[in-house]
């Protein structure tokens, strides 16, 4: 029987500073493997470095919006740009508020006006939901839709949320 740790990892103070190890010590091994859409069988890999480089790109872009420091909800399936959104605001001085896509619509509303969420994003399923409690929202500035392909008022697509150097960025995080 083996005594003491079998590894000894190295201790860090916040996800910030994780993740600025993970860039430093392995930039090129993947982060994160995903499969492109659901039923397909290509694989996607993100490495550390490009994972880094989409966190800072959706930080920079909330901080010019002028949301940096604010609470910032999210609503949908996990998926890859969910987990961008969410260590994204974990790195900032904002509040994330994940948004159980399970919970009845009336406890959504609550957790959304009561979490002084100023932005929600959320996944395609949600479109509809999202559309018509607009009414019910007057706290949030902007929704930002994952699947959204156009910009329409309040409504963000998340893609064109990114500069085009960002978007050149985020596609290119695709191997």
């Amino acid at each position: 029987m083996a005594k003491g740790p079998v590894y000894t990892g190295k201790a860090f103070d916040s996800i910030r500073e994780m993740l600025d190890r993970a860039v430093a010590d392995c930039p090129e091994k993947d982060a994160y493997q995903f499969r492109a859409a659901r039923g397909s069988d290509e694989i996607v890999h993100v490495t550390f470095q490009q994972f880094y480089d989409i966190n800072e790109s959706l930080g920079a872009v909330l901080t010019k919006m002028g949301y940096g420091a604010s609470h910032i909800a999210c609503c949908g399936e996990n998926s890859f740009k969910w987990i961008c959104v969410y260590i994204t605001v974990l790195k900032s001085a904002g509040v994330f508020l994940p948004v159980d896509k399970d919970l009845p619509s009336a406890d959504k509303l609550h957790i959304l006006t009561e979490g002084e969420a100023k932005i929600l994003f959320y996944s395609g399923k949600y479109e509809k939901w999202v559309q018509e409690n607009v009414d019910n929202l007057p706290n949030i500035d902007y929704f930002i839709g994952f699947d959204r392909s156009e910009d329409e008022g309040r409504f963000l697509s998340y893609s064109k949320l990114l500069s085009e150097e960002e978007l050149f960025l985020e596609r290119n995080t695709m191997r």
